[in-house]
């Protein structure tokens, strides 16, 4: 009976058999969910990963994009200071530009004020010096007639240069 049994299929040994089959199955089974969750864990760190990097990138460029916009602010500022600047050199500019035209203008103004003046004096310069010819001491002598005129003449001459009087 023992022989019928191997041949069967039964008995110790083939229960032995049996359950090493089992086992190494179940093993293989064992092994092949690991090797699933590995990969599972494994393509759940790349995607993390991948995440990560989406989002490092994301922050960098977010990071990026924030420096540009203050390094674009800062220049703006410092545009608007040189402008104002700029347009306040410009007034001061205009400003003593203005100044020196009305000065060069009061300054022609005096130089023509002066050259009268100075036409005047000459003038008077050389009725004196025609009037005092005539009434030097040493014409006196020679001629030795002052008539009225001649005194009129003088004391004409003195109001004059005390007071001129414009022409």
């Amino acid at each position: 009976m023992a022989n019928n049994d191997l041949r069967a299929g039964s008995g110790p040994a083939n229960s032995a058999i049996g359950a090493a089959e089992a086992y190494h199955n179940g093993v293989l089974k064992q092994q092949a969910l690991m090797h699933s969750m590995f990969d599972k864990f494994a393509s759940f760190v790349k995607e993390q990963r991948n995440e990560k990097r989406e989002d490092k990138a994301d922050l960098q460029k977010e990071q990026i994009h924030s420096l540009q916009k203050e390094s674009m602010q800062k220049q703006n500022e410092l545009l608007a200071k040189n402008l104002a600047h700029f347009e306040k050199d410009k007034a001061e500019e205009r400003a003593r530009n203005k100044a020196q035209n009305a000065a060069a203008y009061a300054s022609a103004g005096v130089n023509n004020e002066q050259q009268k003046a100075l036409k005047m004096q000459r003038k008077e310069r050389e009725d004196f010096d025609k009037l005092s010819k005539r009434l030097n001491p040493l014409n006196y002598q020679q001629s030795g007639n002052i008539d009225d005129t001649d005194i009129q003449n003088a004391l004409s001459f003195s109001e004059n240069a005390l007071l001129p009087q414009r022409r």
